[in-house]
């Protein structure tokens, strides 16, 4: 699998070098079709990549919250 490719957690992994952050999510907005994705600069992917298992749970709590995020803005929309 690529670069272009990976998934964590099942979500994307999309690299951006101009982010200040290790890991970020997409700000949430009122589009339906809207999905969760991991923002990493390719550092932090580096970094994660070579032993993935010590971040899974933080990934999976931030996805997760992402989620119920999401789905509040969808319910008050």
């Amino acid at each position: 699998m690529s670069e272009r490719e990976t998934t964590w957690c099942d979500i994307p992994v999309i690299i951006d070098n101009a982010m200040t952050g290790l890991f970020e999510m997409p700000a949430l907005d009122e589009d339906p079709e809207q999905h969760p994705a991991f923002l990493v600069t390719q550092s932090t992917f580096n970094l994660v990549i070579q032993d993935f298992e010590p971040y899974r749970p933080s990934l999976e709590r931030m996805a997760d919250s992402w989620r119920v995020e999401k789905e509040h803005l969808q319910s008050v929309a």
